[in-house]
């Protein structure tokens, strides 16, 4: 649960919001207020704050570039899209090739060792190698899917091991996910410009709230508008002391 009342508490209120975050996406809101046009409001609000870009999912800030991948001008989620189009790939493959003429044991096979770049991949970020990776994750999804829906014969005995591909299928998918969750990269977690959505990518949103003069904002408690305003001059004075040089922290790093 992380309480965003540094501002607020600075300002003497007692109304502070509280958020629970994970990752970078916000599960819940609480919003301390007995009037249903100020929740509304607050709630219209932060949903405006905590958009994400479309097919990103993730902010599209520079700490979060080795995340993203950028189509056409247009941040796109890297993990995502690779895996996508790996798996388009693998159904190309399948498809204008003769590997559906293979025993469907090789061809899982073979999505084995296509799926072996993935696990590798949690300890070794380096931007090339997680693109290559997740794209040889969705050919490894088409194979070993194959080998199940175009396998045994569904009418002989073996159709048990149809089903046995498809349970390694589910249970390495569910330990895969469960393993990435406890190594997973979370830029917001240790961000110094701010607090998502309350950081120095949003402010410029922020700042385009505060001058607007719509039902959404003038229905908003004044604690919230104040807290806003606070969290504005924060960000404000930061991104001053950056161009004086007065404020300086790690810059992040290009993709590789």
């Amino acid at each position: 649960m992380v309480v965003l009342s540094r501002q607020i508490g600075r300002l003497g209120l007692r109304t502070p919001i509280a958020l629970s975050i994970v990752g970078d996406n916000i599960q819940t809101l609480r919003i301390p207020t007995n009037s249903e046009a100020e929740r509304r409001s607050v709630g219209g609000l932060m949903a405006r704050l905590t958009r994400l870009p479309l097919f990103a999912h993730h902010p599209a800030c520079r700490y979060w570039h080795s995340h993203l991948i950028y189509l056409a001008g247009r941040p796109f989620c890297l993990g995502c899209t690779s895996m996508s189009t790996g798996i388009v790939a693998g159904c190309m493959i399948l498809a204008v090739t003769p590997v559906l003429d293979l025993a469907p044991w090789e061809r899982f096979a073979a999505s084995g060792l296509a799926f072996g770049a993935t696990p590798l991949q949690m300890y070794y970020q380096r931007y090339a190698f997680k693109v290559v990776a997740r794209f040889l994750l969705g050919v490894a999804v088409s194979l070993a899917l194959s080998a199940v829906v175009f396998g045994y014969s569904w009418d002989s005995s073996l159709a048990v091991i149809n089903i046995g591909f498809l349970a390694v299928v589910l249970a390495l998918g569910i330990f895969t996910y469960k393993w990435r969750q406890r190594h997973i990269d979370t830029p917001c977690r240790t961000c110094r410009e701010g607090q998502f959505p309350f950081c120095s990518w949003k402010h410029p949103l922020i700042q385009a709230i505060l001058s607007e003069h719509g039902d959404s904002i003038q229905a908003a408690p004044p604690w919230f508008r104040t807290f806003l305003e606070a969290v504005d001059t924060d960000l404000t004075l930061m991104a001053r002391g950056f161009e004086s040089r007065v404020v300086s922290f790690a810059q992040a790093e290009d993709p590789v």
